[in-house]
């Protein structure tokens, strides 16, 4: 019994020297890698071939080791808009053919924007906003009336957005802002095909608010312009009718039947009218080309 009081009170007793003895603070240190992405260009060429020595890197003011540059390119999403009609061909198609030479790793949507030659009467519908299903048609036109306003904020004289505004006003049911828009861009001089479709637009929302007198007057204006036009013809018959004159609503589809299908006659600017981009668009894109290749 002694032997194990005694080893009892041994253990006590360094148990308690254990306690009694200071702890020491522990620190604890980590290296931290940070990534800093850099792009390094030579006018409009990446420079290659750079080391770590080639770069300087601080924080706050103090000087970073750079331990490694990777210079591995690195996977990206692109989205490319060809424009593959007949206005392309040379060398801004090799150019566009060019550009599509993307890495295998790299995620490309090639979306193709063809207009081909006229094989049905109807507005061309460009599939980047219209046909592509990349958005839902009351989205696309909700931010296609931001855009509208946004480049009418910029410039008021924009005829051409206030026309496609109104256009979309009324596809949106809203013909009296549609007339409003319409209105305003009377007052500016504009080339034929742009005018044609201020009336033509101004027919339709005025026949849709059942002012038919008015309509009548901008379908009249549209014919001044291009008297052989279908839309404007369907457009007058349809006001003619609902106005009680058969004989006046015959005379433009008597035109229309002696028009037919010969492709000489009836020239429509409707028929070309873009969804998207105005019908501009192709000069001010080769105009745009041109200012980036004299750089």
């Amino acid at each position: 019994m002694k032997a194990a009081g005694f080893g009892v009170a041994t253990a006590l007793a360094a148990l308690a020297t254990l306690s009694a003895a200071p702890q020491r603070p522990t620190f604890s240190s980590r290296v931290l890698a940070v990534r800093v992405d850099a792009q390094v260009m030579d006018g409009r060429r990446p420079v290659p071939g750079l080391r770590a020595q080639d770069f300087v890197v601080l924080d706050n003011g103090v000087p970073q080791t750079v331990s490694l540059v990777d210079t591995a390119a690195a996977p990206i999403n692109v989205v490319l808009a060809f424009d593959l009609s007949g206005s392309t061909s040379g060398r801004r198609l090799a150019e566009l053919t060019s550009a599509s030479e993307l890495n295998e790793e790299d995620l490309a949507a090639l979306r193709a924007r063809r207009f081909p030659g006229r094989t049905s009467r109807g507005p061309t519908l460009d599939p980047l906003t219209a046909a592509s299903g990349m958005m839902p048609p009351e989205v696309a036109n909700a931010e296609a009336e931001r855009l509208f306003r946004r480049a009418l904020s910029l410039d008021a004289g924009y005829v051409d957005a206030r026309i496609r505004l109104a256009r979309l006003l009324i596809e949106r049911t809203e013909y009296a802002e549609a007339l409003k828009q319409l209105e305003t861009a009377f007052q500016k001089d504009s080339d034929n095909v742009t005018t044609f479709y201020a009336h033509l637009f101004g027919g339709r929302a005025n026949r849709a608010l059942g002012r038919l007198a008015p309509a009548a007057g901008h379908y009249r204006a549209a014919l001044t312009l291009f008297h052989e036009a279908q839309s404007a013809l369907v457009g007058a018959s349809q006001i003619a009718l609902l106005q009680g004159e058969p004989e006046r609503a015959m005379d433009a589809v008597r035109v229309l039947r002696a028009i037919g299908d010969d492709p000489s006659r009836g020239t429509d600017p409707w028929w070309h009218y873009r969804m998207g981009p105005g019908y501009k668009a192709d000069p001010l894109w080769r105009e745009t080309i041109t200012m980036m290749e004299a750089r």
